[in-house]
């Protein structure tokens, strides 16, 4: 199983439901307990990432390719897609096993060398 390798973002999580409520009335509500584990999603905001090229124009999907190269995050979910599971290591929960939860945006720039605006990436944690 691959290891998310982009180090560079900000990350947000939010716990997903997991448990089922009814409600009985006169304010009164039932919420049992779950039965599974509680399962997170990760929002992870990247800033400043950018395109390169190499000396033939081409783009150059290794430099840089783990800090702030856009094609190099989009060789990643290229690997994976919305369909398979890999490791996102977080510094509060450890490896995590995860999803993409949508297919990738890549970003608009503003020039053919420009660094592409603001972008997040949300994944969601897949139970084992």
């Amino acid at each position: 199983m691959q290891t998310f390798p982009f180090e560079n973002h900000k990350r947000n999580f939010e716990y997903l439901p997991n448990s089922n409520s009814i409600e009985l009335g006169n304010g009164y509500e039932f919420v049992s307990k779950p039965r599974s584990p509680t399962l997170k999603k990760f929002t992870l905001t990247f800033t400043g990432f950018r395109y390169y090229f190499n000396e033939n124009d081409e783009v150059d999907h290794e430099t840089n390719a783990y800090k702030d190269n856009v094609a190099a995050l989009c060789d990643f979910y290229e690997s994976v897609g919305t369909w398979d599971t890999f490791i996102y290591p977080d510094e509060q929960f450890g490896n995590v096993t995860v999803r993409f939860e949508e297919p990738m945006q890549v970003p608009q720039t503003d020039g053919h060398r420009a660094v592409a605006k603001e972008f997040s990436l949300t994944l969601k944690e897949v139970s084992q």
